[in-house]
């Protein structure tokens, strides 16, 4: 009975330190997909988007990559889900409304209220693209 029980110690402390050691977390994407990634943005930053084009191709990109880790469906789909890789699901929605009314509304925003959403929606993408590599 002792043998038994030094035994499952053993293993249990071998299967620890196989774990610890050994085995790595597999990355959501490659360094190819995350350069891509970051060059679609660099891109968006450059003065050729106006604001608004900048907050509809960051809401893309987002989309993008949530379906490359993924995650299925349309954008307000997969919002509905509550991903994890998310940190602040509330401004993504938040984000996202402003593009659809930007797309659907036609309506004329205050250009220093876009330039900050579509900073924040920068920042949300950088984050999104930490916390999935």
């Amino acid at each position: 009975m002792e043998f038994l029980i030094i035994f499952l110690i053993i293993l249990i402390i071998w299967i620890w330190i196989y774990f610890s050691f050994f085995y790595k977390k597999k990355a959501w994407f490659t360094e190819d997909q995350i350069k891509s990634f970051n060059k679609k943005i660099k891109l968006i930053k450059s003065p050729s988007y106006s604001e608004r084009e900048k907050i509809m191709e960051l809401d893309k990109l987002y989309h993008y990559i949530l379906r490359q880790a993924w995650y299925t469906g349309s954008f307000w789909e997969i919002l509905k889900q509550e991903p994890v890789c998310i940190e602040d699901l509330n401004e993504i929605w938040r984000l996202h409304k402003v593009r659809n009314k930007l797309a659907h509304d036609f309506e004329e925003f205050e250009l220093i209220k876009l330039k900050k959403d579509s900073r924040k929606y920068l920042n949300q993408i950088e984050n999104l693209i930490k916390t999935l590599k």
